[in-house]
């Protein structure tokens, strides 16, 4: 039986994110939980190092169980190009070496780096996800794949196409512990900056990603990086009591909006599926607290309104994606109700900019949001 630290009391249907989690980021006991500190053992240069969150656990064919986090700290960043990559075997180790001061025990070895999908750097190298998987070690986790103060989590997941605008999700992450936060944007493309620095040693500048999920917390931010450590890998989930898989962790930005890899693409990508302990293959709840479900009229016409936002989004993005100032685009709930917009994201709002994008695109508005540049965690 597992005991106190993440067991929960949760409703029928709709839970709310724990008052009271446990946030640890050091030293597991085994077989441990997920959610928590890790990283790939050569994370180290001179006297830093680098860890991230270890999110969740995902089976092959055969069944056999791998820890899933991102590129970045299961493979250290490597891409598709360049004589710098990780190799297959790298010691993945539990906690991160930020937890235990930079220093390297072959003890605290969890799993082994098995597959990761390169990343692409340069603004016209396109990419889906920042995701790695690292075989288990026998007795290191616990089966099911228990998430530290969320429990058990479904086998299903709930595609990017299905997530209602504003949607309440949650992350357990080794840096910023739980967090809640709202479905932001979705479809979301933008430049994606890793930084030149000892976390990114194998791979720095910029990347495009497309089709991702934008996470803005209502208290503070929802996935962060601090002192070497950071939330990349958390898994996003939904809010229920057996909460089903969003997406992935890897990017965030100064004004406090996560970046976020859809699910389906991951699982996709590296060919695995999730460790489900419990069942829910249901119609996504709906929650008094979020206001897209508040009518269901209102969700419907924002629906059909998203249809009609894409296809403009897709025309004309990339002309946006040109100018310096734009980090990224999405869509976005727009100002009127049952109306969804044209999100673009700038690194810094000034008059310029704003000078040189319209107020709508094809009669679809377009919504400006001062977001800071995008970062890789």
């Amino acid at each position: 039986m597992i005991t106190g630290l993440m067991l929960l009391a949760r409703g029928p249907a709709v839970a709310q994110i724990n008052p009271d989690p446990v946030c640890l980021t050091g030293a597991e006991g085994r077989p441990s939980l997920l959610g928590i500190s890790g990283g790939n053992y050569n994370s180290l240069s001179g006297t830093t190092c680098c860890t991230g969150t270890l999110g969740g656990l995902v089976h092959d064919l055969k069944g056999n169980q791998y820890v899933l986090s991102t590129n970045t700290v299961l493979a250290r960043v490597s891409t598709s190009t360049g004589i710098k990559k990780a190799k297959a075997g790298e010691e993945i180790v539990q906690p991160g070496l930020v937890d235990t001061g930079c220093f390297q025990d072959p003890g605290d070895g969890v799993a082994t780096l098995t597959r990761w999908v390169p990343l692409n750097f340069g603004l016209h190298n396109n990419n889906a996800v920042d995701a790695a998987i690292a075989r288990v070690k026998p007795g290191m986790f616990f089966p099911e794949g228990y998430i530290l103060n969320i429990g058990l989590i479904s086998s299903n997941t709930v595609a990017a196409a299905e997530l209602p605008i504003g949607f309440y999700v949650q992350k357990m992450g080794r840096t910023s512990c739980l967090t809640e936060g709202q479905i932001d944007g979705i479809d979301a493309t933008g430049k994606i900056t890793y930084a030149n620095n000892e976390c990114h040693a194998m791979g720095a500048g910029n990347a495009q990603f497309s089709h991702q999920i934008l996470v803005l917390s209502d208290s503070g931010d929802f996935a962060t990086t601090g002192g070497g450590g950071s939330d990349s890998g958390a898994l996003v989930l939904t809010e229920e009591s057996c909460p089903r898989a969003v997406g992935m962790v890897f990017g965030t930005t100064p004004n406090g909006i996560a970046v976020v890899n859809p699910i389906d693409k991951v699982l996709t990508a590296l060919k695995v599926a999730l460790v489900g302990g419990c069942a829910n293959s249901g119609p996504l709840p709906t929650a008094l607290k979020n206001p897209v479900a508040a009518s269901g009229e209102e969700q419907a016409a924002l629906a059909s309104s998203v249809a009609a936002v894409r296809a403009v989004k897709d025309r004309h993005e990339q002309e946006l994606l040109k100018l310096d100032d734009v980090a990224g685009t999405a869509i976005g709930r727009g100002d009127d109700p049952g109306q969804a917009a044209m999100l673009v994201l700038l690194k810094k709002d000034t008059p310029q900019i704003r000078a040189q994008i319209p107020n709508e695109i094809e009669g679809v508005p377009v919504k400006i949001i001062e977001s800071g540049e995008f970062q890789a965690l």
